[in-house]
C-alpha cells in the first residue's frame, strides 16, 4: 500500500507543528521544532482505541481523533490548525482523508483495537454534574429575586436559561457509540459526508 501525504496541523499556541505519516508498519510522528527531534514510531498494534469526537468552545470549533497508547498515552489529531490568536485553519478534506487511510491501515494490524465516537463516560459524568450545578443556580436565581423587591432579573435568567440548553442539547447527543472502522461517520468524512459547518 503506497503512503498517502502527511497531514500536518498545530493543535494550540503553545504546541510544535506535527507531521502525521502513515506507513505499513506504523504511524509516524513527526515534531516540526526549531530543534530537529528523531521522528515517534508508533506500532499498530500498539493502538487499543480510536476516539472520535467534537470539542466546542467560544474560541474553536473542532473534530479530533484520539489515538489511546498501550502505555495510557492519548495521541490527539485536530482537523483544524492553530495558525495565530484566535485563528484556526480549517482542514476537513486533508482531516478526512487521513481518518479514512489510517483506518485502512489500523483495524487489519490491530484487531483487538476498540473503535468508538462520542464523550468517554467519565467526561459525560462531569458535564452532567455541571449541568446540574448550572440549573440549580438558576433555580436559585429564580428563587431569590422573588424573595427580593426587586423582583426576577430577566436579562439574567434568559440567557442563562439558553446557555443550559444548549449545553444540554450537546450533552445529549456526545454519548459513547461503536463504529466499524471500514464505516466512518458522516462528520467524520464517511458515507453521505457533506463539509460541516463552523460558527
Amino acid at each position: 500500500m503506497s503512503a498517502p501525504p502527511p497531514y500536518v496541523t498545530r493543535y494550540s499556541a503553545v504546541e510544535d507543528t506535527c507531521e502525521w505519516r502513515l506507513t505499513d508498519e506504523a504511524l509516524e510522528l513527526r515534531t516540526l521544532a526549531a530543534e530537529p527531534r528523531p521522528p515517534e514510531l508508533v506500532p499498530w498494534e500498539f493502538i487499543t482505541q480510536v476516539r472520535l469526537r467534537a470539542i466546542s468552545s467560544e474560541a474553536r470549533n473542532l473534530r479530533v481523533c484520539e489515538l489511546t497508547l498501550r502505555n495510557g498515552r492519548v495521541l490527539t489529531i485536530p482537523d483544524n490548525s492553530y495558525v495565530s490568536l484566535a485563528t484556526f485553519r480549517e482542514q476537513h478534506a486533508e482531516f478526512h482523508a487521513f481518518l479514512r487511510q489510517l483506518h485502512e491501515r489500523l483495524a487489519p494490524r490491530a484487531p483487538t483495537c476498540r473503535f468508538v465516537r462520542g464523550d468517554a463516560p467519565a467526561w459525560r459524568a462531569f458535564n452532567a454534574l455541571m449541568l446540574l450545578v448550572g440549573a440549580a443556580g438558576l433555580i436559585f436565581i429564580v428563587w431569590l429575586g422573588r424573595q427580593s423587591a426587586g423582583g426576577i432579573s430577566w436579562a439574567t435568567v434568559v440567557p442563562l436559561g439558553l446557555l443550559l440548553l444548549v449545553a444540554g442539547a450537546q450533552f445529549g447527543t456526545s454519548k459513547e457509540r461503536s463504529y466499524a472502522p471500514d464505516r466512518l461517520p458522516a462528520d467524520f468524512g464517511g458515507p453521505s459526508e457533506q463539509p460541516p459547518g463552523r460558527t
